[in-house]
Formats: structure tokens, C-alpha cells, sequence
């Protein structure tokens, strides 16, 4: 009876692993030619901004939001997502007109260069001093958090200390940092 249900149980997986791994007939590329477009949802300003924040400089993994494909109307782009055994591809449009006028320069733009800005530039050095020279048993739960937000054409960067699991770093504790930065004309205010 044993082997009967072990029998049934790796059938049982091995069925649910195919239906993951069952690649979905949108691909990067025929998204790239043009096919499959009217499939695509549309998402708002705001998701596109948050998702396109977390894009990171240099990746190992393909794991950036990319553009893919642009008509009159729309921009398309992709994203993969890594999970446990599988692969999976998201994709969306957001409305040409509405990303060129009010996220102008987002191609260019990247959160760590942004992050790396404030650390150099808002914080003070009394601050970078306490953060570098502070030794914390927990210091891998502190730190700077960040919080991005698209306004006015403008990226704002709030920047704030969390530092509760670490008593050493409570000098940091209710302070906080904000940035200004137009991806139009590539500049900080």
C-alpha cells in the first residue's frame, strides 16, 4: 500500500512540475516582433514606476524590467520572474504618451545611482562616520531604507534609518533624508 501511494504522490509531482514548466506561447521575442500585443495588460504610471525602480545596474540574472516593443500608442516591456523550479515571463504596456510626459529619461534612470548620491551627498558626515564606525552584532538588519516616488516629472527619494535591532546606531535613529532628482534633465534639486 506503501508503494501504491508513493507511486501516486511523484505522478502527483511530476504532473504539477510540467503544468509549471509549460512555457506560455508569449515570449520575449514575439513580443519583440510585434505579435501577441493586444493580450498584454495595461498597467497604471505608478506600477510601472515602482517596478521599473527596482531594476538593478548590473545583474547576473535577467531579472530587469526591459522595453521590448513600441507602437503608436503603447510600450511593452517584460520581466522574468525566478522561482524554485521555473521561469516566468510578466508582461505589460504602459501609454507612450503618458510615460514620455510625465517619467521623461526613465530609461536612464537607475536606483543605486540615486542611492549612492544621497549617501554621498545628503547625509552628513558625522552620520557616515557613526553608520561606518559602529560595530553592531545585528548591523546586517539596520540601515538605510529607501522609498522612491515619481511626482511632478521628479523622482523623490526618502531615505530613513532603521535601526531598532541595533542599540550602538540609535544616534541615527529619527533621522531621515530626501532627494530630488528630474531624469529629464539629469540633474538634482
Amino acid at each position: 500500500m506503501k508503494t501504491r501511494e508513493l507511486l501516486i504522490g511523484i505522478t502527483t509531482l511530476g504532473i504539477l512540475l510540467s503544468c509549471f514548466s509549460r512555457q506560455n506561447s508569449m515570449t520575449f521575442e514575439t513580443v519583440q516582433k510585434g505579435k501577441d500585443l493586444d493580450s498584454i495588460p495595461l498597467i497604471s504610471l505608478d506600477a510601472f514606476f515602482q517596478s521599473w525602480i527596482k531594476n538593478r545596474k548590473h545583474v547576473k540574472i535577467d531579472v530587469n524590467v526591459r522595453k521590448l516593443f513600441e507602437d503608436e500608442r503603447f510600450i511593452y516591456f517584460g520581466k522574468k520572474e525566478f522561482g524554485f523550479f521555473t521561469s516566468k515571463s510578466h508582461f505589460f504596456k504602459v501609454e507612450k504618451e503618458i510615460l514620455e510626459k510625465e517619467f521623461p529619461g526613465y530609461e536612464e534612470l537607475s536606483a543605486s545611482d540615486l542611492q549612492i548620491h544621497s549617501w554621498n551627498e545628503l547625509l552628513s558626515k558625522e552620520d557616515r562616520d557613526i553608520w561606518l564606525n559602529t560595530v553592531a552584532p545585528n548591523r546586517d538588519r539596520c540601515g538605510l531604507k529607501y522609498q522612491f516616488t515619481l511626482k511632478d516629472k521628479k523622482v523623490i527619494l526618502n531615505a530613513h534609518w532603521e535601526v531598532e535591532s541595533c542599540p550602538e546606531l540609535s544616534p541615527l535613529k529619527d533621522k531621515s533624508y530626501r532627494l530630488i532628482y528630474d531624469p529629464f534633465r539629469k540633474r538634482y534639486e
